[in-house]
């Protein structure tokens, strides 16, 4: 391709040389598809985006949309290869976030390719620090860091440098010094909520289903005889995989590197199991040191010794097969499992080419677990040990990054209605009036109040698993009902709070451990309120 003579800035020809054999290969074999379904689109907007064109034009959000990958003046100078590239991502970052923001995200990297010599972490994180100083807004820094977390997730980059993952290096990065966060800035939360709900609730459900509590050893016996004949393995071991990065954050080589025995029951009472597991090292040390020790839920703990008996499994042995690429193993069954977590109404989309499956890397788990221990008050040196750390170098960015970084999700996210309308339809079913429900409703307590008629339940199963309202805002199976009194539960949350809230300043206890999560529920049942006042404006709207 050639430049343009009349432009300011004159760019060296940027053809395939960006790229090396290897992401050549790996380009090759991404498929663009011929369209893509635009997420929260209203009936107002366009609902699919032909991507077969080589302009991408669609309405959304009230505004009309053009991004020209023939003629955009950020795309006169890349090659067909890079073109692509931008493509691919801006497809994923469209299936994740709000379609209003793709045409700035596909310019962005448009631009950023233009000057990068190369795609290797190191140029990625140069890229950075420089957007950090020179960007004109803080979307051209943060398009960018998406890409590199992106690419890094679908195994894009050549291993240069070891184990040395993206996330501690992007922790040195600088953000910028902005004070008008846009509402999908929020970058640095690698592992959204929602996500976390998600893979907390699956892991509660399948514990519920596959390990029931049974009493007499007859009854144990007859329910390992029918678990061997419907449940998968192969299926119980993604689910283990995914559930054991979530918890520890632990390496691939970690992973691959447990035995049986070293998840062991700690303490077992009559109502409640505990478990813990000893983190294998990544490597050898010089100094022999205890190995880590973590303690698992007890969700987690049961599908372990499950799977070990169904696996037919003998202390000492391996707890994963030992013939397959560690990294390529856990990625592998992290996707795998979080599709299976999902609504049914996306594993449909992902199996008709609709959208994308949820992916998320061993990196990323083990960055939310030093995120979050940093943002409940861990200290350095305690994040360090969790990790693996021979220093406490990484910990200390976690810890430094957490005042300002919690101060942007709050203003990123915190007070967004459309985000939250977003989050409501990935946690919770389709609205629905209460006169069309015809299945089982929900009724529960919460704030010394019984609650009832805010929603119905299609889970399949005749035992919810969940504490019933208290859990239900934030689950795959709670329908919540358009004239439900939902801010009624809303008020209630709020309730016992202010009440933990006053018990944590009696007892100079600072971080009562139910607050956060009450928080969380408070929020789920927000994101339904606010939900459903979309709804209803939008209805209006229309018989207007």
């Amino acid at each position: 391709m050639t430049h343009s003579s009349n432009s300011v800035f004159q760019f060296e020809s940027n053809t395939d040389d960006l790229f090396t054999p290897k992401q050549l290969d790996w380009l090759s074999t991404k498929v663009i598809p011929k369209r893509l379904f635009i997420k929260a689109a209203t009936e107002f907007d366009d609902q699919w985006l032909n991507t077969s064109q080589e302009r991408w034009e669609y309405r959304f959000s009230g505004r009309n949309f053009a991004i020209d990958f023939h003629n955009g003046k950020n795309f006169k100078e890349l090659s067909e290869s890079t073109i692509k590239l931008v493509k691919l991502i801006t497809i994923k970052y469209a299936c994740e976030y709000s379609a209003s923001k793709i045409y700035d995200v596909a310019n962005d990297l448009g631009l950023a390719f233009k000057e990068m010599k190369s795609l290797t972490h190191d140029t990625f994180v140069a890229h950075l620090n420089k957007l950090c100083i020179v960007a004109s807004k803080s979307g051209d820094f943060f398009n960018c860091l998406y890409a590199c977390r992106k690419l890094d997730i679908h195994e894009f980059f050549e291993d240069t440098d070891g184990d040395a993952d993206i996330e501690d290096k992007l922790l040195f990065v600088p953000r910028p010094a902005v004070d008008n966060w846009g509402i999908y800035s929020d970058i640095d939360n690698v592992l959204p909520q929602e996500v976390v709900s998600m893979i907390e609730n699956g892991l509660e459900e399948w514990s519920a289903k596959l390990t029931p509590s049974l009493a007499t050893p007859e009854e144990k016996h007859r329910h390992m005889e029918q678990m061997r004949q419907r449940v998968s393995v192969d299926k119980l071991r993604d689910c283990i995989i995914l559930g054991l990065n979530h918890c520890t954050g632990a390496r691939p080589v970690q992973i691959s590197k447990f035995a049986v025995g070293d998840v062991y029951p700690d303490t077992e009472l009559s109502s409640i199991t505990r478990f813990a597991a000893m983190i294998p090292y990544a490597k050898k040390s010089k100094v022999n040191v205890d190995r880590v020790r973590v303690a698992l839920p007890e969700e987690l703990g049961k599908l372990i010794f499950l799977y070990q008996n169904l696996a037919n499994l003998q202390k000492g042995d391996p707890l994963f097969p030992q013939h397959e690429d560690a990294t390529k193993m856990v990625s592998g069954a992290i996707k795998r499992q979080l599709l299976r977590f999902s609504s049914k109404e996306m594993q449909a989309a992902v199996e008709a080419g609709e959208a994308e499956a949820p992916v998320y890397t061993a990196s990323v788990f083990r960055h939310h677990v030093g995120h979050s221990m940093a943002m409940s008050g861990a200290s350095a040196e305690e994040i360090a040990y969790i990790l693996g750390h021979t220093s406490t170098v990484v910990a200390n960015r976690y810890v430094s990054a957490t005042p300002s970084l919690a101060e942007i999700r709050e203003k990123a996210l915190g007070t967004n209605p459309v985000f939250k309308n977003m989050i409501a339809m990935m946690l919770t079913g389709n609205l629905i009036y209460r006169q069309n429900w015809t299945g089982r409703k929900v009724a529960g307590c919460v704030g010394g109040k019984l609650h009832h008629n805010v929603g119905g339940c299609n889970y399949e199963e005749p035992m919810c698993p969940f504490a019933q309202v208290r859990a239900c805002y934030g689950c795959l199976y709670f329908k919540p009902f358009v004239e439900g009194d939902h801010q009624r539960v809303f008020d209630a949350f709020n309730d016992e709070i202010i009440s933990h809230l006053k018990l944590s300043k009696d007892t100079n206890e600072e971080q009562h451990p139910l607050i956060p999560e009450l928080t969380r529920r408070k929020e789920h049942v927000m994101s339904v309120v606010t939900r459903i006042a979309l709804f209803n404006q939008t209805r209006g709207a229309s018989n207007a």
